[in-house]
């Protein structure tokens, strides 16, 4: 408790030169630089590294957005004091509050305003605050944020006298360790813990297994029959026409047809020359010493049945533009194939790119090496 002890300590310093000051705070910038980024800083231990402020959103800009590992964690939208307001006589502690309530009617229009900057990017937890008022709310949860309840600290005071509550859903260490998820589902009943005891649906005397009936049997070959096609393993060009595209695989595709147009254009079309300068080329990519940053390297990295070869042959046959597939051969090697043996791995793959081309490019003949 120690980190929490010092921390409010830092709070009470904090709130006395707050309150001998107040009359000065007007604006919502006053706000943010005396109370709000103080609070934030000095007494929930969030370096000034982790803030990003007024951040871009479809529907407006952020006040702030408090990261973890550079990812975002929280957002907060400042408001100018007198804003935001409780309607309840009980100001001087925390209380959990119902969002849609008539209590925290004045300040639903800011907890809105909050909600859609955490939802637009799927940050978890959202605050809305004045530096005097804080209002502390999940951003998604069954049912609906508006129906559910936020921790709300009606005045400085609550701050202070809940201290303790305060720190745990918003200090650095805490939010590191997704303390707020506990205590939400406190309140919001919507988690179901383990040590809870379970029962089960059906009684273990009761679990059989049921025999298929005869039209299973038939069913079962017609559709196993169907869904076999969807493989590839006998139709691979349904699975190219059904591939799924991501942001990812139309950034390898640019990737893989830059290289592929950087190559061609190297190459001569002169025919008669192919056989010197593929013996050029090849003995060029072998020794060349390629920089860190270069761009002629694609990584298609995926569990076995993720689509990594079924990726390859697409875009060779159905994205690379007619009058450049027409240029290119897929060399595809199988490495199981291989001996293992790290000495030998690179003159094994060489040779077998060589042995391919030959094949393919020389079917009457061999070429001449220079």
């Amino acid at each position: 408790m120690a980190n929490v002890d010092i921390a409010e300590e830092k709070l009470r310093a904090l709130l006395k030169e707050v309150r001998d000051d107040l009359s000065s705070i007007i604006s919502e910038e006053d706000a943010k630089v005396k109370i709000i980024n103080r609070i934030f800083n000095e007494c929930l231990g969030w370096s000034y590294n982790t803030f990003s402020c007024e951040n871009n959103h479809e529907n407006g800009f952020s006040d702030y957005i408090l990261k973890i590992s550079g990812e975002g964690a929280l957002v907060v939208e400042a408001k100018r004091i007198g804003i935001l307001g409780i309607e309840s006589a009980v100001t001087d502690k925390y209380r959990t509050l119902k969002i849609s309530g008539s209590v925290l009617k004045p300040s639903v229009e800011g907890i809105r305003q909050a909600h859609s900057y955490a939802s637009d990017i799927g940050i978890p937890i959202a605050v809305v605050t004045d530096g005097i008022t804080w209002v502390v709310f999940k951003t998604w949860v069954p049912g609906g944020y508006r129906e559910k309840e936020a921790f709300v600290f009606p005045s400085l005071e609550a701050v202070q006298n809940s201290f303790s509550m305060f720190y745990e859903l918003l200090s650095y260490n805490c939010f590191s360790a997704k303390t707020f998820n506990a205590l939400f589902d406190q309140v919001h009943n919507s988690r179901q813990y383990l040590t809870l005891p379970l029962t089960s649906a059906i009684e273990p005397n009761e679990i059989n297994i049921l025999q298929k009936s005869p039209v299973a049997f038939d069913l079962e070959k017609i559709l196993t029959s169907f869904f076999t096609q969807l493989t590839g393993d006998e139709n691979s060009e349904i699975m190219k026409e059904c591939f799924v595209e991501s942001n990812e695989s139309r950034i390898a595709d640019y990737s893989l047809e830059k290289i592929t147009n950087s190559i061609l254009n190297n190459l001569p079309h002169d025919k008669n020359r192919v056989g010197r300068e593929l013996s050029n080329l090849i003995e060029g990519n072998v020794q060349a010493e390629m920089p860190s940053d270069s761009d002629l390297s694609v990584f298609i990295v995926g569990p076995t049945g993720s689509g990594k070869t079924t990726y390859i042959d697409r875009f060779f046959s159905k994205i690379l533009p007619e009058s450049t597939r027409q240029d290119c051969l897929t060399i595809k090697i199988n490495c199981l194939d291989a001996s293992g043996d790290e000495q030998t791995t690179a003159s094994w793959i060489t040779e077998t790119m060589i042995a391919f081309l030959e094949k393919e490019l020389f079917q009457e003949s061999f070429p001449t090496y220079m």
